[in-house]
């Protein structure tokens, strides 16, 4: 019964290792002369006349985090030859299990900018962009993990278990405007369509265990929309999946229709603080065309895996069989009806101080809201802000009850082209794992990281227009530094002479 279990978790610690937790990146909230920070929030705008992205090029990226790590899964022994894993005791697996949060979230974010243009009007900013995003995320109860302790007739509930994977494109129109000199305030209309989706919802999910197996209950649904659809059978058990018709066509449509907001506001008082807030991706996409749900019911009894499984040739075709098996033990038939999905809403709030002109020092709070998952980040950042060569910043972020870890951002304008490239929660140490002969090396506290690109054409001299630190336009000084003195309150206070002062001078 222990090595049916111990094999049941394993398969759980690789699916945690090798699906992700998307964080959002956050390294460009402080660097406005990359026109992406607008994403993060609409209320900024770049110091430029207008700037397009170039088409497939303006923004490209990736995130990952995961709230397992590979520290979490891999012991070296003492004698250095051995690697040890939570399955190989009891204590190591208690040491595991006690790290866990009470969700752990796995999923992937991916994304493409087909196109991205903004234009900046005396104290109106306008922005428009069109792009397609692809989002997985999975979450593991904390009780899933508690399936190798239970003990003889014991059951655990885990239909706290999500898993979705979301394809859509997001055609998104934006407006930022200087109420004053002090406070900036933007939204974006995001519109949605949604390309593919699969999910799982369990309105009934439990695990029991028996002398020598596991047996699972399970009352939910399959949830698909996209160029495939699958049968299932109430009387014999089991499912099938069959291709459809895919067409161009539907990457351009709005078939399944949906609908976000962002929300933003800057204020840069005169002294040399900035106060920044925002709230993007809250909104969902309704799945009405091409949806093909499933209703699972029943039990199933799970063995365990033989030997087979990993000395096969193939060992992947094995589990698969075993899988058809359990999936036959369950009833399951069509269903029909539309249904929703929800994005994961970003909340941000930070402040900025201006240290010299060109350089300011950055803290942000950033939250994110994911089904039953809510995650939390704190940055700081030194950030370098120039209207020539050179923009760039370097952060450290830090996650609640998460490892930390380093990033940056590094932008080369070779007029009127700019180059930008951002990598956030870069892990900077790595481990060398010996397992006999086999030696793999692992990055230390790998929980997360995040890789942004773009190309973008930026136009308008921004000299001959200065954004003070209020962010309203101003006309040019003499000089940069004239500015950055007229922007900021240096100036010391007047002070109210009497008359034998004055008839003294």
């Amino acid at each position: 019964m222990n090595k049916i279990i111990k094999v049941i978790v394993s398969v759980c610690c690789v699916v945690g290792l090798n699906l992700h937790a998307q964080d959002q990146d956050a390294s460009l909230f402080f660097m406005p002369n990359i026109p992406q920070s607008n994403h993060l929030n609409p209320a900024l705008s770049p110091n430029y006349n207008w700037y397009i992205g170039l088409p497939g090029l303006s923004n490209i990226y990736s995130r990952y985090s995961n709230d397992i790590t590979p520290e979490d899964v891999f012991h070296q022994s003492a004698s250095g030859d051995s690697v040890f894993t939570p399955l190989s005791s009891q204590t190591l697996y208690k040491a595991f299990k006690n790290n866990l949060p009470g969700i752990s979230k796995l999923s992937v974010q991916t994304g493409i900018n087909l196109i991205d243009i903004g234009l900046q009007h005396n104290k109106h900013f306008y922005s428009f962009s069109y792009g397609y995003k692809i989002v997985s995320e999975t979450g593991l109860p904390y009780s899933l993990f508690n399936i190798p302790e239970l003990g003889e007739g014991k059951s655990v509930n885990i239909q706290d278990i999500t898993i979705s994977a979301t394809a859509y494109s997001e055609m998104a129109f934006g407006y930022g405007y200087h109420i004053n000199k002090y406070l900036s305030v933007g939204g974006k209309l995001k519109l949605l369509s949604g390309k593919m989706y699969a999910g799982v919802k369990a309105e009934t999910a439990n695990v029991k265990s028996n002398i020598n197996a596991l047996t699972a209950t399970v009352d939910g649904q399959l949830r698909f929309s996209g160029p495939y659809y699958m049968t299932g059978d109430n009387v014999n058990g089991g499912l099938s999946f069959h291709d459809g018709t895919f067409s161009p066509a539907m990457l351009f449509d709005f078939r399944n229709p949906g609908i976000a907001l962002d929300f933003g506001m800057a204020y840069k008082c005169e002294s040399r603080w900035g106060f920044f807030a925002s709230v993007t991706d809250l909104g969902s996409i309704f799945w009405s065309k091409d949806v093909n749900s499933v209703a699972l019911k029943g039990s199933a009894t799970f063995e365990g895996f033989d030997d087979a499984l990993f000395f096969d040739d193939k060992p992947g075709t094995y589990a698969k069989n075993v899988g058809d098996s359990l999936l036959h033990q369950f009833k399951s038939k069509n269903t029909t009806g539309a249904f929703s999905s929800g994005l994961m809403p970003n909340v941000y709030l930070g402040t900025s101080y201006k240290l010299l002109p060109n350089l300011d020092a950055g803290a942000l709070w950033h939250s994110q809201f994911s089904s039953n998952k809510l995650r939390n980040w704190f940055n700081m950042s030194l950030n370098y802000n120039s209207n020539h060569f050179f923009n760039g910043n370097i952060h450290y972020k830090a996650g609640i009850n998460a490892p930390s870890a380093l990033g940056g951002v590094l932008a080369v304008r070779l007029w009127p082209v700019q180059l930008y490239v951002a990598a956030d929660a870069v892990s900077t140490k790595y481990n060398t794992y010996t397992n006999g002969s086999s030696r793999f090396n692992l990055p230390t506290n790998f929980d997360q990281l995040s890789v942004q690109v773009g190309l973008n054409l930026i136009f308008g001299n921004p000299g001959s227009v200065a954004h003070n630190a209020c962010g309203s336009a101003t006309k040019k000084t003499n000089s940069r530094f004239q500015q950055y003195l007229g922007s900021c309150n240096f100036s010391k206070p007047s002070v109210k002479r009497n008359k034998s002062q004055k008839r003294m001078r």
